[in-house]
């Protein structure tokens, strides 16, 4: 955080570029100093953090004046200061010290700003940096959720980085190398993508000379630990991780591997014993070669083996053993350079201290983070199914050569023609990418010859300039008739879509596509229709008589000339041989995150934000005469919006009180899904005889101004939710459900409203009402009213009660997704 005043800053966090002093550069500072321009201090860490990585930063001060700087979870350093005359009316600003010329403004990325009116613990540190957005710090009982990730995380190798030599520690500095050295060679694993991993990437070992090393891991980790991890093989007599302090003896080091029997084992050596023996193991086999979660965990003498979250085995060893700074490596043994691992890891964590069965079965639940529906698992719970995978895949992922594999296993191999430029993961979406200009382009051997509608096309681009009208971001034009390009357009004043030549059905999106950022395309030509999404989202669609001629080849990056180049990064090109739903299309783009999101965990101010990244921010509106009669008030204000509402379903919510209270959340174009959608939310009421509206845009000024809404005892059926659409031609679709849908008081509901495309569905605390109402597959979008929380649009219909955690989605979500969003709440994330 930065505070400043027109005289002297107060508190400032800074990075040290070219900051408090010439030799801390890149270095994490902490300062005060008070209104009389007296009693500077400061604070400065050792290590520079200026390495472009994401890094949490916390800066404390107690009431003793101590001052200390948290750099990952972790303390870096600390001191006091002898400041005496604070200041409390100054301005706080992100990024920017106005008045000392020696701190520059910041250059960088900054996320998720906090400040507490007290200093964190080390234990909250470490669940904000483990558990981030997922975890609310002193908003009420229910705000914050069990830590998913034990305090004592030393170390955590993800292997999400998809590219590169190294592997990075999530936790702490142990960032391992890829094979013998930094350079790329026949000893580096393999990294995964999603599809293959248990979540995000993963690590492939061939088990002939693949592993990972670091010379010296730190902190020392002592004779309590617990190592756990992700395993995939069907091998036996094989290493998967081992400390180790010299090639030339056993000295205190320990080996976790897989035995003979394929089962897990953990032994250790002093100077001249065993501790754990090599007569000890797991009970159970785990090389299967299906997903494992395996834990174990050394307490003293004490060790026990965790299969899947249960207790496998317990074992006694014979002397308690600790552990040096030794060379840690993954996937070998060190010694003789034998036992190496074959199969998949994910995952990787060691703690210094021994984990609980709770903690265990959390590790095992939650992966890296909180991030539930990473992988691709999760798209079976999709109403429509994951859907078949794509007859050609172009992840660009070389990043080296002429060639771009087809990953779809069909062997439409792409040639790179001149001098597109392989990018780093850093630069790309998923993996390596490609950077195009000029008549840079990648030939592909799949030919038009090959498809037919309905077909699917998408792709990840980040445009850099506008220098040319069409650029052709996937590519069907040689010369015939049926021509097409997937394009971005400057003359549409950079718009993307679908462009046939000469022939109708040409559709663009709706909205414009900004520069030097990373979006998604996907377009559908279902025979009569071409269909364009934009970043999951619907953007338009039009009739077509055009097909797709034959004989074309399909190129990336430029269309056959070489005169209509994109500028900019592609990755990740796939073509399907049919129609991606909705449901299907958000997944690929964010896992199926919703397109807007009110949290309402805000505790103070009128302003409801939008936690799904599309800016739908809501102003919320409290008058003094009904039941709020301190009005907006703050979490610890009674008879308030907030005060009511502090001990919401997850975190706080809001109370409204039937008399002039609601949320204005506006009409972004993104509220107003097309065809299918799904609405959802959390109430708690003491009045159930209430005819009233809980969210969505509808109004009763006129029909024209109708789009969607979920609501309670509606049209005189006191005490029931209902669900109701308006089809684009001006007609209303109510479903009304007679049975499984009333509601007792003072208790918490939640409810859900789909639209599939044909029917309409209610769902309440996860159980379908058992009754549906049918409709044209249009949902009305033009002219609608503005999104409204606890009232219609026409001031009327006003709620009674408590509302939390509202989510649109722009598909359909299937009964097993809205289980899920039920049970797990705020701590659920469809999204990376």
């Amino acid at each position: 955080m930065r505070s400043s005043t027109t005289g002297n800053p107060v508190i400032d966090l800074v990075i040290g570029f070219n900051g408090v002093n010439n030799s801390n550069t890149g270095k994490p500072s902490f300062l005060v100093r008070d209104n009389n321009g007296i009693g500077l201090k400061y604070i400065t860490g050792s290590t520079p953090i200026n390495d472009n990585q994401w890094h949490h930063i916390v800066a404390t001060r107690n009431s003793l004046k101590t001052m200390t700087i948290f750099i990952d979870g972790n303390e870096i350093t600390s001191g006091s200061d002898t400041m005496t005359n604070p200041v409390t009316t100054d301005t706080v600003r992100i990024g920017d010290e106005p008045i000392n010329s020696s701190i520059t403004n910041f250059n960088g990325l900054i996320d998720e700003v906090k400040i507490f009116p007290y200093a964190l613990t080390a234990d909250q540190i470490k669940k904000e940096y483990n558990l981030g957005a997922a975890v609310v710090i002193g908003a009420g009982a229910y705000a914050t959720p069990s830590a998913r990730l034990n305090d004592s995380l030393v170390s955590h190798w993800s292997f999400d980085e998809l590219s590169g030599q190294t592997a990075y520690d999530k936790v702490g500095n142990n960032h391992t190398t890829l094979g013998a050295d930094t350079n790329p060679g026949s000893d580096d694993p393999t990294w995964k993508t999603a599809s293959e991993c248990k979540t995000n990437g993963c690590l492939e070992f061939d088990g002939s000379d693949d592993h990972t090393y670091k010379n010296s891991i730190s902190p020392t980790l002592s004779s309590t630990l617990s190592i756990c991890a992700y395993i995939k093989t069907s091998s036996t007599n094989k290493y998967i991780l081992q400390l180790n302090r010299s090639p030339s003896n056993y000295f205190y080091e320990f080996i976790l591997q897989i035995n003979g029997y394929g089962k897990l084992q953990f032994w250790d050596y002093s100077n001249s014993n065993y501790g754990f023996n090599l007569n000890q193991s797991s009970n159970t086999a785990i090389n299967d070669n299906t997903w494992k979660h395996i834990c174990f965990v050394k307490s003293g003498t004490t060790g026990k083996y965790y299969i899947n979250g249960q207790l496998d085995n317990q074992t006694t060893a014979a002397s308690d053993i600790t552990y040096g700074s030794n060379d840690f490596v993954i996937e070998k043994n060190y010694r003789d350079n034998s036992l190496y691992f074959s199969g998949l890891i994910d995952e990787v964590k060691i703690y210094s201290s021994a984990l609980t069965p709770e903690q265990i079965r959390q590790d095992m639940n939650t992966g890296s983070t909180l991030a539930v529906s990473t992988t691709t698992s999760e798209a079976a719970d999709l109403t429509d199914g994951e859907g078949n995978p794509p007859v050609a895949e172009w992840k660009l992922d070389e990043k080296t050569g002429s060639t771009a594999n087809d990953t779809s296993g069909n062997g439409y191999t792409g040639t790179l023609t001149n001098n597109p430029v392989w990018k780093s993961s850093r630069e790309c979406k998923i993996g390596a990418c490609l950077e195009f200009s000029s008549t840079a382009q990648v030939s592909t051997t799949l030919n038009t010859d090959n498809l037919s509608p309905p077909i699917t096309i998408s792709a990840w681009f980040y445009p850099t300039d506008t220098s040319t009208n069409t650029q052709a971001i996937v590519s069907g034009y040689t010369g015939h008739t049926d021509r097409w390009d997937v394009i971005f357009n400057r003359s549409l004043n950079g718009k993307v879509g679908w462009l046939y030549h000469g022939i109708s059905g040409s559709t663009y999106s709706t909205n414009t596509v900004p520069l030097n950022t990373w979006h998604q395309v996907t377009t559908i030509h279902t025979g009569s229709n071409i269909i364009v999404y934009l970043n999951g989202q619907y953007q338009g669609s039009n009739a077509t008589s055009g097909g797709i001629s034959t004989g074309q080849t399909i190129r990336i990056g430029n269309w056959y000339s070489g005169n209509q180049p994109f500028n900019g990064l592609i990755d990740h090109v796939k073509i399907y041989d049919y129609a991606r739903t909705p449901a299907q299309i958000a997944y690929d783009y964010n896992r199926g995150a919703p397109i807007a999101h009110w949290k309402m965990d805000e505790c103070q101010g009128t302003t409801i934000h939008d936690s799904s990244g599309n800016n739908n921010h809501g102003t919320l509106t409290v008058t003094t005469t009904g039941g709020n009669t301190n009005g907006v008030g703050t979490c610890n204000t009674s008879t308030s919006a907030w005060g009511t509402g502090a001990s919401g379903k997850f975190g706080a919510s809001l109370n409204f009180d039937g008399n002039g209270d609601y949320i204005d959340a506006g009409n972004n174009n993104v509220l107003y899904p097309p065809s299918t959608l799904s609405i959802s939310a959390w109430i708690k009421t003491s009045l159930i005889n209430q005819n009233a509206a809980i969210a969505g845009p509808w109004s009763t000024s006129g029909n024209t101004q109708n789009s969607y809404l979920i609501y309670l005892g509606q049209d005189a059926s006191n005490g029931k939710l209902g669900f109701a659409i308006y089809e684009a031609d001006n007609h209303s679709v109510m479903l009304k459900p007679t049975n499984n849908v009333s509601i007792t008081a003072d208790t918490w509901y939640h409810i859900v409203g789909v639209a599939n495309g044909s029917v309409l569905r209610l769902y309440v605390n996860g159980k379908d009402s058992g009754q549906t109402a049918s409709y044209d597959g249009t949902i009305k979008t033009i002219g609608s009213s503005n999104f409204m929380i606890g009232r219609l649009a026409s001031n009327v219909y006003y709620f009674n009660g408590l509302i939390d955690d509202i989510r649109l989605y722009n598909y359909a979500l299937s009964a097993t997704q809205i289980k899920k969003v039920m049970n797990e709440g705020s701590a659920l994330r469809f999204g990376n």
